[in-house]
């Protein structure tokens, strides 16, 4: 948020406030009092144009008296971006939101440690949250071996059927990340980690249903390597490989994942393309961080170890399929039906 203001604004006055009226995820993480509202030509809102606001805690550091809490620490420090975190201050006043609380969930689970990820939003300090957490092992809770077969349908899997696209294979979301490595044979090494580990990548969709495919029977993705450091027009190149490489995606046959190597001057990118039935937009921060991970670990001539795996996409499938049919979903039934019936009517 930004301030513009004759007088100067305290800032945590202004989140306390807030916090009376809204819940703690829509208070702004980030403030800041500024002259004026930088604008256009045309006189709207220039946004590129607005300052970096850096996060700080406005509460007086109080370290650390456990090593859980220490872990906690350093974890919100790496994941927020902070180079200093203290066991009173908010998740929430140093920039996080819920992907980043996926983040933090992920590396305690990494640590030993089990907690929720409503856990983060509702304590969100160090501290309280530290008596959340409990030590645990992932691996009894939730299937670690390899998961395939028919996924029961879920509801956007069924409003993809339904909008009948022209071209279904092309409904993709991508990203281009540098990438520290320069062997095509450990990139494969990496990307081979990590379709193994998260099943869902290796899907195909057939007949208006996916399905994931075992390690065995899968071309789990495409690689390509493409040498652009000599050329000049290298930017319009990797462009136009980019879209063949999503134009190649075919949903019955699989693979749903196209990757590229592109050397350039600058250094290694590695381009995803992934059909959009398989990721979102929280999965890509977790693919990315795996994706780090792996680089690592494969230059450092040690095995690849992710996370602990946490439910499958498969398992969240079934478990909203039976949800469904629950008694307690269809005593609302009734009433959402109502709903439906007023927003149709306009009286809503």
């Amino acid at each position: 948020a930004y301030l513009i203001s004759k007088d100067v604004v305290q800032l945590q006055a202004v989140r306390r406030d807030l916090e009376e009226v809204l819940p703690a995820y829509m208070v702004p993480a980030y403030m800041m009092q500024i002259e004026q509202l930088p604008v256009t030509r045309n006189g709207k809102l220039d946004k590129r144009a607005l300052p970096e606001i850096v996060a700080v805690s406005e509460k007086a550091y109080t370290a650390p008296k456990n090593e859980l809490e220490a872990q906690l620490c350093s974890i919100f420090s790496e994941v927020l971006g902070v180079e200093r975190v203290g066991t009173q201050d908010s998740f929430f006043e140093l920039g996080g939101d819920s992907i980043k609380a996926i983040r933090i969930v992920s590396k305690l689970r990494s640590a030993g440690y089990h907690i929720a990820i409503k856990d983060i939003m509702q304590k969100y300090t160090v501290e309280a949250i530290s008596y959340a957490a409990q030590k645990s092992a992932l691996e009894e809770q939730y299937e670690q071996a390899e998961v395939s077969g028919i996924v029961p349908l879920t509801p956007i899997v069924r409003e993809f059927a339904s909008w009948n696209l022209p071209k279904p294979h092309h409904f993709n979301q991508d990203m281009l990340m540098e990438i520290d490595l320069e062997d095509e044979k450990q990139l494969r090494e990496v990307l081979n980690a990590l379709t193994a580990h998260h099943d869902i990548l290796r899907s195909v969709y057939r007949e208006g249903q996916l399905e994931i495919v075992k390690v065995s029977d899968s071309k789990a993705y495409e690689l390509k390597v493409y040498d652009y450091r000599e050329e000049q027009a290298a930017a319009e190149l990797m462009e136009a490989a980019c879209t063949d490489l999503h134009s190649s995606i075919n949903l019955e046959e699989g693979p749903l994942v196209k990757a590229a190597m592109f050397r350039t001057v600058a250094g290694n990118l590695l381009f995803l393309g992934i059909h959009h039935l398989v990721v979102d937009g929280v999965s890509w921060r977790i693919l990315q961080e795996d994706i780090s991970t792996a680089i690592r670990q494969v230059k450092e001539g040690t095995k690849i170890q992710f996370p602990s795996k946490t439910a499958s996409y498969k398992a969240w499938a079934e478990a909203l399929a039976e949800y469904k049919d629950s008694h307690l979903l269809q005593k609302e039934r009734p009433y959402w039906e109502q709903v439906a019936e007023q927003m149709a009517a306009g009286e809503l």
